[in-house]
């Protein structure tokens, strides 16, 4: 009988972050499962105002049952234009999570011990999984004020692309929307890269901002959003699985 040959060790040796409950690196984040603790909150006014979009019973037409999210705590409008080499007006037409995913990458990599001159001019590989777009919706509200950086600023495919540019990596560039499994198949392409030896290391990611109210009234007609939420001191709850709404920004390094 031939035996099935085992797979290369896959390591991972390098991780950055942002999760609500100030949980802005790895080590944060694992105080935060260490020691739980309730992180919802009302949804923040700079996002959009969400009690004009509340209802209860979220039945009424243009409103959602839900008014608290898990939100990252830092202000996502924050992004050092000078450092990533982008224009301020290309960058303030960026879709945040192409900006947060810039940061969290270096951070990544950085964590890895690994110098972006190591890396430079190879075959790395970028997996980034990616479902919401709510700052084109935002952005495409009014057709007079869009800016002149919109179409690569919210074009899905360049969160990747972004970060390859950047770092000047030649691997595949790939922005996957699975749903909520993006970020899953992200790290499955990865590692699938790294098998069949397209690439020497691979970065997989995953992100998803809270920016409209698009996908709480869309989400809330389909009775997919837990209004649970809005009571965080509720500990358990019968009844079938819905969604909680929250920003989590991840990135992996992998060999």
């Amino acid at each position: 009988m031939t035996s099935v040959p085992h797979p290369e060790p896959i390591a991972i040796v390098g991780m950055g972050c942002r999760f609500p409950g100030e949980s802005s690196s790895p080590s944060k984040f694992w105080d935060l499962l260490h020691d739980p603790r309730d992180v919802s909150q009302e949804i923040p006014g700079d996002r959009f105002n969400s009690q004009r979009f509340y209802r209860p019973d979220g039945k009424h037409h243009g409103t959602t049952n839900v008014r608290r999210s898990y939100f990252l705590s830092e202000d996502i409008r924050h992004f050092d234009t000078q450092f990533f080499g982008i224009a301020p007006a290309e960058a303030e037409a960026m879709d945040p999570q192409h900006r947060l995913l810039l940061e969290v990458v270096y951070e990544a990599l950085e964590s890895s011990g690994t110098s972006i001159a190591k890396l430079t001019n190879s075959d790395t590989a970028v997996y980034v999984g990616l479902m919401c777009s709510d700052y084109y919706v935002l952005q495409a509200h009014d057709m007079n004020t869009i800016p002149t950086y919109n179409a690569t600023g919210v074009a899905n495919s360049n969160a990747s692309s972004r970060i390859s540019y950047f770092f000047d990596w030649h691997g595949p560039s790939m922005t996957i929307d699975t749903a909520c499994s993006s970020s899953l198949v992200a790290l499955h392409e990865a590692v699938q890269t790294l098998r069949s030896k397209r690439s020497r290391v691979a970065f997989a990611a995953g992100t998803n901002l809270l920016l409209s109210p698009l996908p709480y009234v869309s989400e809330s007609k389909l009775n997919m959003l837990s209004p649970e939420i809005a009571n965080p001191e509720v500990e358990e709850v019968e009844a079938p699985a819905k969604e909680l709404p929250w920003e989590p920004i991840t990135e992996l390094e992998i060999y």
